[in-house]
């Protein structure tokens, strides 16, 4: 290999300061590849031989490279998951959102970006007004983000009137009465629809399905009619919904 000389001066190539696991990776993977390409070789001089019980052999041997192959780039160590977790720690605020509610927030830390949070109870107890609630919170909290409300239970006029009552802190009869008069700004409208501009979407779609749902906000967002959307709001898509999706789950999962 060229002597003592050429196996002492090998470290001189190696720039200091630098994390080794990346390079310690590369070697790894290119050793691998080289043994792949030396494996695909003898395939074929066996195959010529019709060696099928040595194929068989040594196609199991490429198995056993490509599975170590993805265990490298699959690093399951605890080791590996704490860094992980420590920098999604320090990025947390930026992954989550909170609901508003602070025992809600305490219990559960907010709901991660990606998640879906399902608020189930019986009917009128008030699931809808923590759905609004939630939504003023994350309107007020992120202000380059956007939310869509799809309300299938209450027509958008009545969710809007809630949103403002929300917004203001306002009984419904105060808002009812500021409209009749032209008096918007009492109550905070005018702040209101200029605050949440480009930033909150109500549709009042019946029937929607969750097909629907995604092709609606994706096309909101590449049109600009709203800005990137951090929440979507469903209320509700009803029973029937929630049983096609356990049904597609479970013949998911018979295949």
């Amino acid at each position: 290999m060229g002597g003592v000389s050429y196996v002492a001066g090998l470290p001189d190539g190696v720039p200091f300061g630098v994390p080794l696991a990346p390079r310690e990776k590369a070697i790894r993977e290119s050793a691998i590849l080289r043994r792949l390409i030396q494996s695909a070789s003898t395939l074929a001089e066996l195959a010529a031989t019709e060696d099928f019980a040595r194929l068989a052999h040594d196609v199991e041997s490429m198995k056993s490279l490509i599975a170590a192959r993805e265990e490298i780039e699959a690093d399951g160590s605890l080791e590996s998951i704490d860094r992980e977790h420590a920098g999604y720690v320090k990025n947390l605020d930026a992954l989550s959102i909170r609901f508003g509610i602070r025992d809600l927030d305490e219990r559960t830390g907010g709901f991660q970006l990606g998640e879906v949070v399902t608020l189930i109870a019986r009917t009128g107890v008030g699931k809808s007004a923590i759905a609004q609630n939630v939504i003023g919170n994350v309107l007020a909290r992120y202000l380059d983000s956007g939310v869509v409300f799809f309300s299938l239970e209450m027509p958008r006029i009545q969710a809007f009137e809630r949103q403002l009552q929300i917004y203001g802190r306002r009984k419904r009869d105060e808002v009812i009465w500021a409209y009749r008069r032209g008096d918007k700004s009492a109550i905070g409208a005018e702040e209101f629809l200029a605050g949440y501009k480009d930033r909150l979407t109500i549709i009042d779609t019946p029937g929607i399905t969750l097909a629907e749902i995604q092709r609606r906000v994706s096309a909101m967002q590449a049109l600009k009619r709203v800005k990137p959307v951090r929440l979507v709001v469903i209320d509700y898509l009803g029973i029937s919904a929630v049983v096609q999706g356990i049904l597609l789950w479970w013949s998911e999962r018979r295949k």
